[in-house]
């Protein structure tokens, strides 16, 4: 659902709140010295980890494709 979430959100203007909070960074704790994770990290992380994608940014702007990648990656994993 994440996934599919960031896709709409990275087709959207820089202006929109959804996007400016899709790129700020999270609260909460953190290990020390580490930097605070933003939505877009993890969003970043789960593309290479569950779609073998690493520029998901240019790929989420073809709406169709992108909503097969994410069915196609919740059939491999049951979901």
């Amino acid at each position: 659902m994440r996934l599919r979430w960031a896709g709409h959100v990275q087709r959207m203007p820089k202006t929109r709140v959804a996007k400016k909070v899709f790129l700020e960074s999270m609260g909460g704790k953190r290990p020390v010295g580490k930097p605070r994770a933003r939505w877009e990290d993890n969003v970043s992380k789960d593309t290479r980890d569950l779609l073998g994608i690493r520029n998901w940014r240019q790929q989420s702007r073809d709406r169709d494709g992108w909503r097969q990648k994410i069915d196609e990656a919740k059939a491999q994993l049951g979901l």
